[in-house]
């Protein structure tokens, strides 16, 4: 996410250099953010154009946190992994018990 940001940014700025200001707009912006995620996050670029970002700045920073979030959640995964079975849980006999509430 960092490196596509910084590219963008780095476009906007010689644009905006070059005073072509009408071409930088915030709809383009996020227009264009949204359309170059991969094909297999269509629903989730869905869910952030309903949310109708109105600055370039709020989108980036919902989908940092989303990257961060989903960088933390691999990381626990390396700790943690899923194809590791949880120990069997262990039960005391009960049967004394039982017996004392069965008279």
């Amino acid at each position: 996410m960092s490196e596509y940001t910084s590219s963008l940014f780095s476009i906007v700025s010689k644009h905006k250099f070059c005073g072509h200001d009408n071409l930088v707009q915030e709809a383009n912006l996020i227009k264009k953010t949204l359309s170059t995620s991969h094909p297999s996050n269509f629903n989730l670029s869905e869910q952030y154009r309903n949310r109708d970002f109105k600055t370039y700045v709020e989108l980036l920073s919902a989908l940092l946190v989303v990257e961060q979030h989903h960088q933390v959640l691999l990381k626990n995964d390396k700790l943690h992994p899923i194809s590791q079975l949880a120990a069997p849980l262990q039960f005391k006999d009960l049967t004394h018990v039982e017996s004392n509430y069965s008279r």
